[in-house]
């Protein structure tokens, strides 16, 4: 990861994900290397890489401290290639540690709150006896530019869902700077049918059965 950064490629990538000055948003160089615990007899397979990924409750662009880590994952990288990765649930309890170094049992996201990044890096290590030295967290406004760099995401949502996605996308382009575009939702093509004893009927515009009655009474197809 550090010599991925590192590289002529590392800063344009990051730059196009936070959209910031690249030397202020990598952490690696307030990273505390030797303040990382593991269990003894701990170790990474040789060859293997492993990452921990961090998704914050970040809008402002601190991202070292005082946030919840809500979303947190596991990365593993084989010697061939192959990609593994475990979730940790938020709310799952689990030791981690207070400011002082002490022990305490806390929900696995309050981790970074306390101590950001090494703090988490740490609970991960701790308690699933992990080696894991490197990690990579993004906010809300990272998550979205990865999204786009991606070419975004196709879904289906509800009309409540869809309420809900635009009230925060409202707030988030707030923080980020940018323009609000309301999301819109369109339901299936519908037709009406006439018919003789219950009025008119609606029908999906796909279904095979409307297909056949429009092909036959033409003239009893209401358009929606």
């Amino acid at each position: 990861i550090k010599a991925a950064l590192k590289s002529t490629f590392g800063p344009k990538l990051v730059n196009s994900i936070i959209g910031e000055n690249y030397e202020a948003y990598v952490h690696d160089k307030n990273f505390k290397e030797s303040e990382i615990r593991m269990n003894d007899g701990t170790a990474t397979p040789e060859g293997n890489i492993t990452i921990a990924l961090f998704g914050v409750d970040a809008r402002a662009e601190d991202l070292t401290i005082g946030t919840n880590a809500d979303s947190m994952l596991i990365v593993n990288v084989d010697p061939d290639g192959n990609i593994r990765m475990g979730s940790i649930f938020r709310d799952t309890y689990l030791m981690s540690r207070g400011n002082d170094g002490e022990e305490l049992i806390a929900k696995a996201n309050s981790a970074y709150f306390r101590g950001g990044p090494l703090g988490a890096v740490n609970m991960l290590n701790e308690n699933w006896d992990m080696a894991i030295t490197d990690y990579v967290v993004v906010n809300f406004s990272g998550l979205t530019n990865i999204i786009d760099l991606l070419g975004g995401l196709r879904l289906k949502v509800t009309a409540e869902e869809r309420d809900e996605l635009n009230y925060h996308m409202y707030e988030q382009d707030a923080y980020a700077g940018k323009e609000y575009v309301p999301l819109e939702i369109y339901g299936d093509d519908v037709v009406g049918f006439v018919s003789i004893t219950r009025g008119i009927t609606i029908h999906r515009a796909d279904c095979v059965n409307i297909k056949n009655l429009a092909e036959q009474y033409p003239y009893r197809i209401v358009k929606a």
